[in-house]
């Protein structure tokens, strides 16, 4: 057997785990509804997100799906967030507006 079969069957299974554990929107509007809120320096923010929860954030954001990963953009009352989520994760990249 070549010696680059073991390692093309790991990238493989690399990205076939990370197609399957890609987060979807409930996973970022959850994560906005919970993490984000201890970012966040705004009072008023604060407690929309407390008081509607992740159903208003996934109305107020956008996904770009790229089946391996996903990025999210979340415009709230002049607070733009900005997140990428893969293996299941979200990680933000740009909080401004504060």
């Amino acid at each position: 057997m070549p010696k680059w079969v073991p390692v093309v069957v790991i990238i493989a299974l690399i990205l076939v785990g990370m197609f399957l554990t890609n987060p979807g929107m409930d996973t970022y509007a959850g994560w906005v509804a919970g993490e984000a809120i201890t970012r966040l320096d705004d009072p008023e923010i604060v407690e929309y997100l407390q008081r509607h929860g992740p159903q208003a954030v996934a109305e107020v954001s956008k996904r770009n799906n790229f089946y391996l990963v996903s990025t999210y953009e979340t415009k709230i009352e002049g607070v733009r967030i900005k997140a990428v989520g893969f293996f299941g994760i979200v990680v933000p990249y740009g909080i401004s507006g504060i």
